[in-house]
């Protein structure tokens, strides 16, 4: 009975080292196609915020275009373009300048952006 043990468990022991295996060979046959896709979706993403940054930013500036037009001081012209550009055209800035700078990193030096992002996952843990 002890032998019959002791053969069970040695089968089921080799099911669990081929089944670790398996996995293993998986992983590392998916691990660029994985990379390739995190890095085209940080430049998808990226390309994305620039493109709403623009259109934020042109709207920002026909909307102080039309404060010029419609108000008659110049205090409150000042005043309204400066507010417009608060709301407007400086966030937007710096989200497409941001955004920028990480398409180009990802374009640029993709390597980069994988050991960031892996330098983060091992902090976060």
């Amino acid at each position: 009975m002890d032998e019959e043990l002791k053969l069970k468990m040695l089968e089921y022991l080799q099911e669990i080292e081929k089944s670790a295996g398996q996995v293993t060979d998986f992983a590392i046959e998916q691990t660029p196609l994985v990379i390739q896709e995190f890095l085209a979706w940080q430049i998808a993403c990226g390309t994305l915020a620039i493109i709403v940054s623009v259109i934020g930013i042109v709207v920002g500036i026909v909307a102080c275009r039309l404060v010029l037009r419609k108000v008659e001081t110049p205090d409150e012209k000042a005043f309204g373009c400066f507010l417009v550009a608060a709301v407007t055209i400086v966030p937007f800035g710096i989200l497409g300048g941001t955004s920028i700078a990480g398409v180009t990193k990802a374009v640029v030096a993709p390597r980069v952006v994988v050991l960031e992002k892996i330098s983060d996952l091992v902090k976060n843990r």
